[in-house]
């Protein structure tokens, strides 16, 4: 799921290095609603054998008058154990222009236009990888994510809701391999809109999120992740997310802790912990 979260942000939007000036506009904020600046690696607790932390620290985030964003930097990161930690590429600027129907993002001197609907998300998409082009719908129900699908691909994904909240993801391919998730919720309400449905996790912020649908309600307190080949579980994942909160009921650091358990690999419930922090633009 990590993967393809990648792959849609570089599909969607083809971000790019360019100037950092913004509109008279932005950061006028008239809500006051908190939002995020910053997101970023801050540390480790635990580190176990077999152990592993895929994220991105997105920093310089920008917004105009309607709270919508329209520059941030990016720069993926991974955490192996014991202790190996690197980069994936340099930091690169995104920036974003709206209009009427459409947006344009541009990176690294491309940019490219993305078609909105009549609510302001995103319903199709193209993503192309070893050459390779695949086309994907997403479908949305009272305004959230329902389902996402491939029309020359080989998995259908479908998304389940309580409460507000995404609490049930399946994703189903035609070679043999099944995703089951289940993700359970505090009472914690989600203002840093840290979570969305279609971030899942280990991607606490991602900057898109706005057009993809509703955001969930609360804040999650487990996520597990079941793997299946051909009917038999072949792996487990399960996150746990623990917070610190401002006086306003922001959180300003989340530590988030990964149990991997797999047959296929012979590993039994190894362990990392790392903590991420979130600054805000007020």
């Amino acid at each position: 799921m990590k993967k393809i979260l990648f792959t849609l942000a570089s599909a969607l939007l083809i971000f790019a290095c360019t100037d950092d000036d913004t509109s008279n506009e932005e950061n006028t904020n008239p809500s006051n609603e908190k939002l995020i600046e910053s997101v970023t690696f801050h540390s480790v607790q635990t580190c176990l054998e077999y152990s592993d932390f895929l994220s991105t620290n997105t920093t310089n985030c920008t917004y105009n008058s309607d709270n919508l964003i329209t520059s941030f930097k990016n720069q993926r990161y991974e955490f192996d154990c014991p202790n190996d930690f690197y980069y994936y590429e340099e930091d690169s600027t995104n920036n974003i222009e709206y209009f009427d129907g459409y947006i344009i993002g541009s990176s690294d001197g491309e940019a490219a236009q993305v078609d909105l609907n009549e609510n302001g998300y995103i319903d199709a998409f193209n993503s192309t990888d070893d050459d390779v082009t695949t086309f994907s719908n997403i479908v949305y129900e009272n305004g959230y994510i329902s389902s996402i699908s491939q029309i020359n691909g080989f998995w259908d994904r479908n998304f389940f809701y309580q409460n507000g909240n995404f609490t049930r993801f399946e994703s189903i391919s035609d070679n043999g391999y099944t995703i089951e998730v289940v993700i359970t919720y505090t009472t914690f309400e989600n203002k840093s809109k840290l979570f969305h449905p279609l971030s899942g996790n280990s991607f606490p912020y991602f900057a898109l999120q706005n057009f993809y649908g509703k955001n969930n309600i609360n804040l999650p307190l487990t996520y597990v992740r079941n793997n299946y080949y051909e009917g038999v579980l072949s792996s487990t994942q399960t996150e746990y997310y623990n917070y610190i909160f401002d006086n306003d009921g922001y959180v300003t650091f989340l530590e988030i802790g990964t149990f991997t358990d797999s047959q296929n690999q012979n590993i039994d419930n190894s362990l990392s912990e790392v903590t991420l922090e979130i600054t805000y633009t007020n």
